[in-house]
């Protein structure tokens, strides 16, 4: 079978050639050979045994690298390869390219004397050069020049663009011991968009000493390395200096400085270091604010200290602060951890922990390398309190890690780790616990009196074994206490049992859980699926099927409410017994559900369910409701003259639903009626409305279709939307929303009736219409209808102004309508109010009148109800409640009918009395430098006249006449 050659093979799956031979002559003549991974070889070989020569000529297409040799990357390769020689002298030629990048080489051995005469390759316009000289004596000196040209890294690597151009000599001898000395300059370079640069010399002597001395420049970051290394008396020094790492990679981002130094021998190495770093940015979005780091390496002491000061990652972590003390010898040394963790915005944790023990495996790699001691000390305060009760053995490697017997006091109790082993092909935990508290409310929210409330306790053990497949068992039964439901009353389960078990049989998950208690009554369920690797992690498919039992008999739904929402209320009998069938994507029931007595409430809304009669039965991908009947009580009616002497003719208001749904195909439906069913029961929210919907589902959607009519209604001054970013908005960091949505296809109709009111901004109206409301799966509602306002007045300003027309038309968006109002103030010479159209999201607001007059009269009639005074002072203040009922839309209008570029009314600055101290200011501006203005006070019987002139935009001059008389220069500066 054929084979690379690094698998000690032949990569020759087929070959055919003409062959002549003779006992001095051998050639072979048209080669046409097959490689692995479907590439060609053609060519001629010539050998002449007599005269010690030979030649051969070969010619590569799509030849794939990795078939010759399954450790070089996978190219595709073409060209020519020419070799011949005579005796001890041999000559070898190359042209190759794999379409992207093209290696040539011209090579000569010539008795004891190896020299490559050129050796290029080119990729764009990348060029790398080189040529060099091998003795082949008993010391093999050697010699090697090169030459990189406009270096694109990004041509190789996913790096940035890069311009690198470098040159390198090396000269040396192999033997007996490598001696050499190598050179470097990197010059005219540039990384991104910085300049980088470097040079430096290097040499090994005899293989046992070293020195040089290097400097490198990215931007404005610095690195240099300094001095000698191998013998006792040597130092070779690093020193750092990166004042902005962004500029060596996009990912990162900070300033980091540091030093190091290597001294001692090869044998007895000795290291030391120390650096810091401020505002640091790591490759996968974390930062850092500052951490500190030094330390002492050597065969007989280790000192090694780390101080971090708020780390994050994203809003879901952050450590304020973390330190790391290591003190002793590398066979000997202890350890202190100390960090203090905040998940969210709630949840800290303190974490602490201190180990002794040594390093064992130094000298046989860092593979071989093992820490072995004692976990002496453990414990993590915060929502989940933890502590080591006794000293552990520990044992940590590349490939082993290793915790000997343990006990912990966790969440009240106390849990045994027995065996706690792992390795990259198996890992084995098994203990028990006892005591473990849980409460199922959140801690920040409890109210003292919760404080002393018993927490549910339970016990159980564990033994969890994985290697290829999965072998585990878990036992979880209650010890004491009970669950909180509701954290507002104190409210409790009642549970006198509860017992869970797990288990991983052949790769077969397999879960029971059993609990009983005074209001839920008896529940019991059993699930059965099938594990699966999904690239290196187990999981449960989607499409894993699924199986078990679900079984509920509850006298008391009181606590189903609380446990969904705090919001929510909830009452009466229920019992369910079906099968769980399916998969996990798409679970099932088989079997039936009754209730009897239901109730359920939203306190917010005022809306209960109460006598509720429930009966259904489930098929697979059946669901029969066969009975879904409530009533809904009425609270008190608001008491409003808007609704007048209405009367409900019913005692409660009545939902029921019947029908057959097929969860999967077109077939069934549910029908729903409402009888007077209220909607919303708020002091400023009441809806009563009756009407029918069917329901049913084609393929995955959900078709909803009905027609709603409002019996009676009222809104009165409803809470206005909070504010939210519009929807081609996107927040950089947020991660998107990856769940399956239920996709509803919508087709309604919405009749306001004749008793839907709204007192709302002044405005109190009786609305009248119809709305048809569409939607198609995964957009938005569309709406298509006008709503009308009739028998409508608007307060504003003390007036009362009569709605002669107001409609608002819905032509698609439900948030976007077209307005189109007119509101007058009746029973005056000049009838003037206020005409709105346009959209809610951009309308269209100006004066009107009859007859017309211009804006300022307008405004005027409405506010004063009468034509402005002649003085100007009554301008200043329509000018004022122009700008705050049309936001500023009409001041420049009413401004242009005074005749005047300013007309205000102010107080005074360091005036006594508001009312006193009130200054009526009327201004023209005569060019664009050339101000005039005149300033009367209320209570004063003389002004100022005063001219403003801008001589330069920093110098103005200002001269005052009337009571004072004065001229003043001023210069304005900015202060940045």
């Amino acid at each position: 079978m054929a084979e690379a050659l690094d698998l000690n093979g032949i990569p020759i799956v087929d070959a055919r050639a003409h062959l002549n031979l003779s006992v001095e002559h051998w050639q072979i003549s048209r080669l046409e050979a097959k490689t692995l991974l479907e590439g060609q070889l053609a060519g001629n070989l010539d050998w002449n045994s007599k005269k010690q020569s030979g030649e051969a000529q070969l010619t590569l297409r799509e030849v794939n690298m990795q078939g010759l040799d399954s450790r070089l990357p996978s190219k595709l390769m073409n060209g020519k390869i020419a070799l011949d020689g005579a005796g001890k002298s041999q000559h070898a030629v190359l042209e190759l390219t794999d379409g992207e990048s093209k290696l040539s080489g011209d090579l000569t051995r010539q008795g004891r004397q190896v020299v490559l005469h050129s050796l290029r390759l080119v990729r764009g316009e990348t060029s790398i050069e080189g040529h060099g000289q091998l003795a082949l004596d008993k010391s093999q000196k050697f010699n090697f020049s090169s030459q990189v040209h406009k270096l694109n890294l990004a041509e190789f690597s996913n790096s940035p663009a890069t311009d690198l151009n470098a040159e390198l000599k090396i000269k040396g001898e192999l033997l007996p011991e490598v001696t050499a000395e190598m050179q470097f300059a990197l010059a005219n370079s540039h990384f991104a968009q910085y300049e980088i640069g470097g040079a430096g010399w290097a040499a090994i002597i005899n293989g046992k000493h070293g020195k040089g001395e290097m400097a490198f420049h990215l931007g404005d970051n610095r690195l240099s390395v300094k001095g000698s290394y191998g013998l006792g008396a040597d130092e070779l020094r690093f020193d750092l200096a990166a004042s902005d790492l962004s500029q060596v990679d996009v990912n990162l981002g900070g300033e980091l400085n540091g030093r190091a130094s290597l001294t001692g021998s090869i044998a007895e190495p000795q290291f030391d270091f120390s650096f810091s770093g401020k505002e640091l940015k790591l490759p996968a979005g974390q930062t850092i604010a500052s951490v500190d780091a030094a330390g002492d390496v050597s065969a007989q002491s280790m000192t090694l200290n780390l101080v971090l000061q708020n780390f994050k990652q994203g809003n879901a972590l952050r450590v304020p602060d973390a330190s790391f003390e290591l003190q002793g010898a590398p066979a000997d040394h202890n350890i202190k951890m100390r960090a203090k963790v905040e998940h969210g915005s709630q949840v800290r944790e303190e974490l602490q922990l201190q180990a002794h023990g040594g390093l064992s495996g130094l000298d046989e790699g860092w593979r071989a390398m093992r820490w072995q001691g004692s976990l002496d000390e453990f414990f993590g305060l915060g929502t989940v309190s933890l502590r080591l009760l006794s000293t552990t053995a520990l044992t940590l490697a590349a490939e082993n890690v290793e915790l000997g017997a343990a006990d912990i006091a966790l969440g009240g109790g106390r849990t045994h780790l027995e065996t706690t082993r792992w390795t990259p092909a198996y890992w084995q935990s098994n203990g028990s616990f006892s005591g473990l508290g849980i409460r199922a409310v959140n801690v920040d929210d409890i109210p003292p009196a919760l404080d002393n409330l018993g927490t549910l306790r339970f016990g159980g053990a564990w033994d969890v074994k994985k290697d290829a497949h999965w072998d585990a068992k878990l036992q979880v039964q209650r010890e004491s206490g009970d669950w909180v439901v509701d954290p507002k009353t104190g409210a409790l389960f009642g549970l006198s049992d509860v017992r869970m078990s797990a288990q991983v049989v052949s790769d077969q998950l397999q879960a029971e859980l059993a609990a009983s208690g005074e209001k839920l009554g008896e529940m019991k369920m059993t699930a059965n699926m099938p594990l699966t690797i999904a690239g290196e992690r187990w999981t449960v498919a989607a499409d894993a099927p699924l199986t078990g039992h679900l079984y509920l008999d509850s006298n008391d739904l009181s606590w189903l409410g609380p446990v969904l929402d705090s919001n929510f209320q909830s009452g009466g009998k229920l019992k369910l017994d079906a099968d769980l069938v399916g998969d996990m994507h798409t679970p099932r029931l088989r079997g039936m559900v009754q209730g009897e007595g239901l109730s359920f409430g939203m306190l917010d809304q005022g809306v209960r369910l109460e006598q509720g009669q429930l009966k259904a039965r489930f098929e697979q991908d059946l669901v029969h409701l066969d009975l879904f009947d409530f009533d809904s009580p009425y609270l008190a009616q608001p008491k409003d003259k808007l609704l007048g002497d209405f009367k409900l003719s019913r005692p409660a208001g009545k939902l029921s639903a019947s029908g057959m749904l097929d969860l999967k195909g077109d077939t069934g439906g549910v029908n729903i009626i409402a009888q007077q069913f209220p909607l919303l029961q708020r002091a400023d929210r009441w809806v009563i409305a009756s009407g029918k919907g069917h329901a049913r589902f084609s393929g995955k959607t959900l078709i909803l279709d009905g027609d709603i009519r409002a019996d009676a209604g009222l809104i009165d001054q409803p809470v206005s939307n909070r504010p939210q970013l519009d929807e081609d908005v996107q927040i950089v960091g947020q991660e998107e929303d990856e769940s399956v949505k239920q996709q509803n296809k919508v087709s309604a109709t919405l009749d306001l009736g004749d008793k839907f009111f709204i007192r709302a901004s002044g405005l109190e109206a009786r609305l009248k219409g119809n709305l048809d409301v569409r939607g198609e799966p995964g957009e938005p509602l569309s709406v298509t209808g006008i709503i009308e306002a009739q028998d409508a007045v608007f307060d504003a300003y003390g007036q009362r102004l009569q709605v002669e027309r107001g409609m608002v038309n819905f032509q698609g968006r439900m948030d976007d309508p077209g307005l189109n109002i007119l509101a007058y103030r009746k029973g005056l010479d000049v009838e003037a109010g206020v005409e709105v159209s346009g959209t809610a999201r951009k309308p269209i607001i100006r004066l009107v009148s009859n007859p017309n007059v211009p804006d300022a009269e307008k405004l005027s009639w409405i506010i004063l109800g009468r034509v402005p005074d002649s003085s100007g002072i009554d301008s200043s203040l329509l000018l004022s409640a122009a700008t705050n009922i049309m936001g500023g839309q009409s001041a420049s209008k009413i401004g242009r009918a005074v005749g005047v570029d300013e007309l205000s009314l102010n107080q005074k600055a360091g005036g006594v009395d508001p009312l006193l101290s009130q200054v009526v200011t009327v201004g023209k501006r005569l060019n664009p430098r050339a101000y005039l203005s005149y300033e009367q006070g209320l209570s004063s019987g003389t002004g100022i006249t005063k001219f403003t002139y801008t001589l330069t935009p920093r110098i103005t001059l200002v001269t005052r006449t009337g009571v004072e008389d004065a001229l003043d220069i001023f210069y304005s500066f900015r202060y940045r």
